[in-house]
């Protein structure tokens, strides 16, 4: 059983409360000056209601946004801030991308697996479906597997397979 929950929650901090001099019309304002904006979530979390033990599987919980622009301010920050802690646990931050685009980035997988442990060659995909590979200070970026593949093997097999004299 799960729970599902819509809200709205404001990004600029709205107290029920405020302490300030008698005639004073101005109290809201000082609060925060900056411009609220409203991020629609929605969020769906096991009804069980305990937490993962250490070493089992994380937790997930998906968010819905109804605005793109706050999905793509939520991955900035998260991609900033890069490790998110609250209370000793690690909070991780996915986009969630559609399923051709997901075929698409799966095609590198084998590439990806070749390249995977060689010492001085770097690698990532690239949004929508690309491989960026870093061999030897210069960086290639690749729109297909094979032609990822056809660099591997001509340059960089290629040198691993070159006996050292």
């Amino acid at each position: 059983m799960w729970n599902v929950d819509e809200t709205g929650v404001t990004t600029v901090h709205r107290p029920d409360r405020v302490v300030a001099r008698q005639g004073f019309k101005q109290v809201g304002s000082l609060t925060s000056a900056e411009r609220a904006t409203l991020v629609t979530i929605a969020c769906a979390v096991s009804a069980k209601g305990n937490t993962p033990r250490q070493g089992d599987q994380p937790r997930v919980i998906e968010a819905r946004m109804h605005y793109f622009q706050d999905c793509a301010n939520i991955l900035l920050l998260a991609r900033e801030k890069q490790r998110i802690k609250v209370d000793r646990m690690t909070i991780a931050v996915y986009p969630d991308y559609t399923a051709r685009v997901a075929r698409a980035q799966a095609g590198y997988n084998g590439v990806r697996q070749q390249l995977r442990g060689l010492e001085g060659v770097q690698y990532g995909i690239l949004y929508p479906a690309c491989l960026r590979i870093t061999h030897n200070n210069q960086e290639r970026i690749f729109s297909t597997p094979e032609e990822a593949q056809t660099y591997i093997t001509r340059n960089i097999s290629a040198h691993r397979a070159t006996p050292d004299k």
